[in-house]
């Protein structure tokens, strides 16, 4: 299952209110890893708020990601 543009859109937008843990729910829901982002999460002194909302979808895209399959070396 693979996030639509529509999952990734919302969970950007709950980014950008501060609504973290929605956001985190919103995208393990979608098929995403769900990572959250840090706690240093927010909004910069210096940044305006298209540059924030960039950085919002930036991070949707990102925790809305299948999560990565680890590989084992058996031998």
């Amino acid at each position: 299952m693979t996030a639509s543009r529509e999952d990734i859109s919302h969970v950007g937008m709950l980014l950008f209110l501060d609504m973290i843990d929605a956001a985190t729910t919103v995208s393990e829901s979608c098929g995403g890893g769900g990572s959250a982002p840090s706690s240093s999460w927010g909004k910069d002194d210096d940044e305006d708020e298209r540059e924030r909302a960039r950085r919002c979808l930036q991070m949707a895209h990102a925790m809305c990601k299948p999560p990565q399959k680890r590989r084992s070396f058996h031998r």
